[in-house]
């Protein structure tokens, strides 16, 4: 093979195993991998978590994130009475608050455990 050549297609490689997309887009953003997103979603997770303790109220999302359901499933426990929904002059949302999503948590493990409540 020409040098010439070998040395164009080796120019030719080493773009290619730069960022993938458009190379000739200058700035555009490389999209996330599967793992970079999850690793994202358990960092905003964690995060939620944490401040948890500061919040008083919560939204629908907010709870089913927590709790791992639906946002329809959030509803249908605060439709049946399980889970309190807290309302607020003027504020046309479903919110809870935070110690009766604890309570929920405790009644479940109580349930699950014969009606011995655990700590």
């Amino acid at each position: 093979m020409d040098p010439r050549v070998a040395k164009k297609l080796a120019a030719a490689a080493e773009r290619l195993r730069g960022q993938p997309g458009f190379p000739k887009r200058v700035g555009r953003p490389r999209k996330p991998t599967a793992k970079e997103r999850a690793a994202e979603q358990q960092r905003r997770a964690a995060q939620e978590v944490a401040t948890l303790d500061e919040r008083l109220l919560v939204g629908t999302k907010t709870v089913a994130r927590l709790l791992n359901i639906s946002n329809s499933t959030v509803r249908v426990l605060a439709e049946r009475g399980d889970l309190p929904r807290v309302t607020l002059p003027h504020v046309d949302r479903f919110l809870f608050a935070v110690e009766d999503i604890r309570k929920l948590i405790a009644r479940s493990r109580a349930h699950m455990n014969g009606g011995h409540p655990t700590e």
